[in-house]
């Protein structure tokens, strides 16, 4: 089953800043730091046609290795949002409450580095 109109839409917002945000990070040589990135879109609906958004939330969540510099994901979150990000802009205008969470989990070591020999 496909999505649907609506769903596209969100999935657009996600595709967008996601895109925005690993692009940023990667020119900030931090990529090899963060084992995870990950981007959650909560949303709600009006209840009468035409059932536009009323609040969109998103949540940018990165396990990252230690040391690595909140600041800089941070930046590289606002840049998508402020600067980069058609759709996030666009969105903005059109929803009431649009707003997003940055969700950093420091990780003391990447799984699968050292496997001790095992294979």
């Amino acid at each position: 089953m496909a999505a649907r109109p609506m769903e596209y839409f969100t999935l657009s917002v996600a595709g967008c800043t996601g895109m925005d945000v690993v692009a940023i990070l990667d020119k900030m040589k931090l990529l090899d730091k963060i084992r995870c990135f990950k981007l959650d879109i909560d949303y709600e609906r009006e209840k009468e046609h035409p059932r536009v958004y009323t609040w969109v939330k998103l949540v940018y969540t990165f396990e990252v290795e230690k040391g690595v510099l909140r600041d800089k994901i941070e930046r590289a979150v606002r840049l998508s949002q402020d600067k980069y990000c058609s759709v996030s802009a666009m969105l903005k205008k059109a929803v009431k409450d649009f707003n997003y969470e940055i969700v950093i989990e420091e990780v003391p070591e990447f799984e699968g580095e050292d496997d001790g020999g095992q294979s």
